[in-house]
């Protein structure tokens, strides 16, 4: 992914945690790998090399976070009102 335009981050899980792609506007979705967790693993190794990808963020703080995320779609539209 070349760039976010917004994120929100908690350290503690970030399963619900959506991404959007500044580069072409793809929508990117956490997938939580954890080791007891085989059938998420085999999907996760099956998954197309395109349509994942580990995501590394530096916070404000300079904490570093790193997770794994999956291409849900590779455009989105917003609904509803819009402030930048």
């Amino acid at each position: 992914m070349a760039g976010i335009k917004s994120i929100e981050v908690e350290l503690a899980g970030t399963k619900d945690l959506a991404l959007v792609s500044s580069f072409d506007d793809s929508v990117w979705i956490v997938v939580p790998l954890r080791w007891w967790d085989l059938p998420t693993l085999i999907w996760w190794l099956f998954c197309p090399m395109d349509r994942k990808a580990k995501v590394k963020l530096r916070m404000h703080d300079n904490t570093k976070v790193s997770f794994r995320a999956v291409r849900v779609a590779s455009r989105h539209v917003r609904v509803g009102k819009f402030s930048p």
